[in-house]
């Protein structure tokens, strides 16, 4: 999956760039951030494009 937005904390600190691969590490990480329930972080994703999905729209 891939960041289509920037990901910013409450106080509007970058903590991953709009373009950004997430990996199983890095939502580990971000964990760690989302403790603050009462301003929980929002991930704007793509999911890569399939193989299959690739084929069928060429």
């Amino acid at each position: 999956m891939r960041l289509t937005r920037n990901l910013l904390n409450a106080n509007d600190i970058l903590l991953l760039a709009e373009g950004h691969t997430l990996t199983s590490d890095s939502l580990v990480r971000l964990k760690t951030f989302d403790t603050d329930r009462s301003h929980p972080l929002e991930l704007f994703v793509i999911a890569p494009v399939t193989q299959e999905e690739q084929k069928e729209a060429e």
